[in-house]
C-alpha cells in the first residue's frame, strides 16, 4: 500500500509540473483525472467496506491428498450495490499433530451484491488436526490507497485423515476368557453362564445343567441354553508420537489406523494407545467395531506430539496392561528407549520402527524389529504377522 501511495505521488507531481511547464487544456485534464479518479477509489470504498464479510467452512475431516476438490470454502459477501475492488485475508493453517504451519494471503474481487466463494488449497496439508485461522481481513480501494479491516478473525478446525490401503493381517484369534467381558463372539458360543448366546434343541451328549427348564415345558420339548463366549483385546497397538520430524509423525498415525482397521478386518479384538502432550494423558482405547475406530483416528489424530523417545512405552508399562497372552505392536520413529527389552520379556512385542537407519538400532537389533518406511506414499500394502 505505500508503494501504490508513493506511486500515485510520484504521478501526481509529474502531471503538476506537466501541467506548470506546457499548461493547456490536454495537461489540465489530464491533471484533473489523476486526482479525480483516486479520490472516486477512496471515496466508494469508505462507503462500501462495511457491508463486506466473510464465512469460514470446512469440513468435519478430509481424507490425505484429496483436497483438490477445495472442500475448504472461504465466502467473500458483499452487500452493497459498489463492487469490492480488492478484498484480502491472511490464511494459516497449523498440524497440532507435526507442528507444521502453511500461510497464503488471498486477493480476490467481489462484485455488487454478490457472494464470492474461494477453495483453500489443503492438498500438501499433512495428517492431523488442522486448525485453520483467517485474519487481517481487509476491503482496499482500487489503487490500493487506504484499507479496513472488515469484521473478526475466523478460526475454524478439520482432521485429515490417512488413506486407506490394504492390510493383511495374519491373524492371532481373539481368545476366550472367563468371567465377565466387554464383547462376546456373535458367531459362536462359550462357557460364560452369565451370557446367553442361543437356545436349541437337546442332543444326546448335552449336559444336564444346561437345559432350559422352563422353555423345555412351553416347547414340550427339551431345549438347552448355549452360553456366551467372552472375548479378551488379544492385541495391544501402540503408537509413539515422539520427535519433530513430521513425515514420521503421520507416517507413525497412518500406520497405526491402518493397521488397526486391518486388525479389525481379520476379527481381531485389540486397544489402541498413545500419549498425547497436549493434554498429558495416556490414551487407551478398546476397538471392537469400526465406528469405535473411526472415533479414536479423531483423538489421535488432534493429539500433539513429545520429545521424550518412550513416553508411550513407559506409560503403558506403568499401567500394568503388560500381559504374557496380549501381542504389543510398538509403532515408534525411535528405538532409544531402555524400557524396549522391558517390554520384549514382559510380552511377546513387535517393534515397527518407522523411518530408522538400520545401522543405527544398537541394541535394539536383537529385538523383533521391523522397519516401516518414514513417509505414507512409499507404502502400497501393509502386512503383519502376529
Amino acid at each position: 500500500m505505500r508503494r501504490s501511495r508513493i506511486a500515485l505521488a510520484l504521478i501526481l507531481l509529474v502531471l503538476v509540473l506537466l501541467q506548470l511547464y506546457v499548461n493547456n487544456r490536454f495537461s489540465l485534464m489530464t491533471l484533473a483525472v489523476g486526482i479525480f479518479l483516486p479520490a472516486l477509489s477512496v471515496l466508494l470504498c469508505v462507503l462500501m467496506h462495511r457491508r463486506v464479510s466473510a464465512e469460514l467452512t470446512a469440513p468435519v475431516e478430509l481424507e490425505r491428498g484429496s483436497g483438490g476438490d477445495q472442500p475448504v470454502i472461504l465466502r467473500f459477501r458483499n452487500r452493497s450495490w459498489i463492487s469490492a475492488a480488492d478484498v484480502s485475508v491472511e490464511v494459516s493453517m497449523t498440524n497440532v499433530l507435526t507442528g507444521t504451519s502453511l500461510t497464503q494471503n488471498i486477493h480476490r474481487t467481489v462484485s455488487g451484491r454478490s457472494v464470492r466463494l474461494v477453495g483453500i488449497a489443503v492438498d500438501q496439508v499433512e495428517l492431523g488436526e488442522i486448525d485453520i485461522a483467517v485474519s487481517q481481513l481487509k476491503v482496499s480501494d482500487l489503487f490500493r490507497l487506504v484499507s479496513f479491516p472488515v469484521g473478526p478473525a475466523l478460526k475454524d478446525s478439520f482432521v485429515v485423515v490417512p488413506p486407506v490401503f490394504p492390510t493383511n493381517v495374519v491373524a492371532l484369534e481373539a481368545r476366550e476368557t472367563s468371567g465377565d467381558s466387554e464383547k462376546y463372539s456373535e458367531n459362536e458360543p462359550g462357557r460364560d453362564v452369565s451370557e446367553l448366546y442361543d437356545l436349541r434343541d437337546y442332543a444326546p451328549g448335552d449336559e444336564v445343567r444346561a437345559i432350559h427348564w422352563k422353555q423345555s415345558a412351553k416347547l414340550d420339548r427339551l431345549v438347552v441354553r448355549e452360553f456366551g463366549k467372552p472375548l479378551n483385546y488379544s492385541a495391544v497397538l501402540l503408537v509413539e508420537l515422539a520427535g519433530d520430524k513430521s513425515d514420521a509423525l503421520e507416517a507413525c498415525a497412518g500406520y497405526a489406523v491402518n493397521l488397526s482397521r486391518g486388525l479389525l478386518e481379520a476379527g481381531i479384538l485389540h486397544t489402541l494407545a498413545w500419549y498425547d502432550k497436549r493434554t498429558d494423558q495416556y490414551c487407551s482405547c478398546n476397538l471392537t467395531t469400526f465406528d469405535e475406530l473411526e472415533q479414536a483416528t479423531l483423538q489421535l489424530l488432534s493429539s500433539a506430539p513429545h520429545q521424550h523417545p518412550d513416553s508411550a512405552l513407559l506409560r503403558f508399562l506403568e499401567s500394568d496392561a503388560a500381559d504374557p497372552e496380549t501381542v504389543l505392536i510398538y509403532i515408534t520413529p525411535t528405538v532409544e528407549s531402555p524400557a524396549l527389552p522391558q517390554a520384549a520379556v514382559a510380552m511377546p512385542t513387535r517393534i515397527l520402527w518407522v523411518g530408522g537407519d538400520p545401522a543405527s538400532a544398537g541394541d535394539a537389533e536383537d529385538l523383533p524389529l521391523e522397519m516401516l518406511p518414514e513417509t505414507l506414499d512409499q507404502v502400497q500394502t501393509l502386512d503383519l504377522t502376529l
